[in-house]
């Protein structure tokens, strides 16, 4: 292979497909190659050189809730029971802190704290990054109930939100919840 092979393999794949999915493409080519690589089955990574088609992206596809509509969502879920007191919290969290699931879900008590007036949590990201920020005050208000409901002040090391079967997950355990299967 050469890299005048994949770059018209490349070529030809951008009359059927989008760019991103060409660039996506060319990237497990060169990952396909950086493994033969290392491994010395091929002399050199003939896809390094070939460039892939550019596309910039300038605006994002995800739809955004105005403040009114979030509102709405969250005054829509019932607070009758735990598990709903709990959803509630939980979609506040993302929706207030624009966390990732898996970095709400690792959440634990003891990632809430007192700040001044209010409260702050701290959010472990990927990649190993923790993120502290202040919590809006609806957020405090919502998880204030839920964890007051719940009886999880005094477990500050217990996971903040839990299955809702039981409601309660030892806080030595990994939370089961963190990373859900496919499907699952």
């Amino acid at each position: 292979m050469r890299p005048h092979d994949v770059a018209t393999y490349i070529e030809e794949l951008q009359i059927e497909v989008s760019a991103p999915s060409v660039k996506q493409q060319l990237a497990a080519v060169r990952m396909l190659f950086d493994w033969l690589d290392v491994g010395q089955v091929v002399p050199n990574n003939p896809a390094a050189a070939v460039r892939g088609p550019k596309h910039v992206v300038k605006t994002g596809k995800t739809p955004v809730l105005e403040g009114a509509q979030w509102r709405k969502l969250l005054a829509s879920i019932p607070d009758m029971t735990l598990r709903d007191m709990r959803d509630r919290a939980l979609i506040a969290t993302l929706t207030y802190s624009f966390a990732r699931i898996g970095a709400a879900l690792n959440m634990k008590v003891e990632h809430l704290r007192p700040r001044g007036a209010g409260w702050s949590i701290r959010l472990h990201e990927k990649g190993g990054k923790q993120h502290t920020m202040p919590c809006h005050h609806a957020l405090a208000e919502a998880l204030r109930a839920y964890i007051d409901a719940a009886g999880l002040a005094e477990d500050r090391k217990g996971w903040l939100f839990g299955p809702a079967v039981g409601m309660a997950v030892p806080s030595c355990q990994k939370n089961p919840w963190a990373n859900p299967t496919p499907g699952g």
